[in-house]
């Protein structure tokens, strides 16, 4: 059980930037905004590591990247699914990382999944009917 509270405290800080956009984008309806927030977020977070002087390891910068890079997308297209697209990477960019250990890849495959359900569910069932 602990393990799992450890994995899911990492999975909720990775995609806090993400669940942000959702959540302001939800009450607002201003892209612009949801993307400046999201990124500030993962922004914050990093600064928040480097601060307290801790080791950031190459998934939060890539994490950070795909923040960048996927807001950038949805502000260029006002398209918000690419904001979605951050959990299907970092899962998958995990199982490939870990594919020497497979209880790594079974839980990055996981994460990847789980990421891309929520992805169609949000796109198809929340912003497909604002639309």
């Amino acid at each position: 059980m602990k393990m799992f509270l450890q994995a899911a405290r990492f999975l909720v800080l990775d995609m806090a930037s993400t669940i942000l956009f959702v959540i302001l984008l939800s009450v607002t309806h201003n892209i612009g905004l949801a993307v400046a927030v999201g990124v500030g977020m993962g922004v914050a977070q990093i600064g928040y590591a480097l601060a307290r002087r801790q080791n950031v390891d190459a998934m939060q910068w890539l994490s950070l990247v795909l923040v960048i890079l996927s807001g950038a997308a949805t502000l260029f297209t006002h398209d918000p699914r690419f904001v979605m697209v951050k959990g299907t990477v970092i899962g998958l960019v995990t199982m490939l990382a870990g594919s020497k250990q497979s209880d790594a890849m079974a839980g990055g495959i996981a994460s990847a999944f789980v990421a891309t359900f929520y992805g169609m569910f949000l796109a198809n069932v929340v912003f497909l009917p604002w639309a």
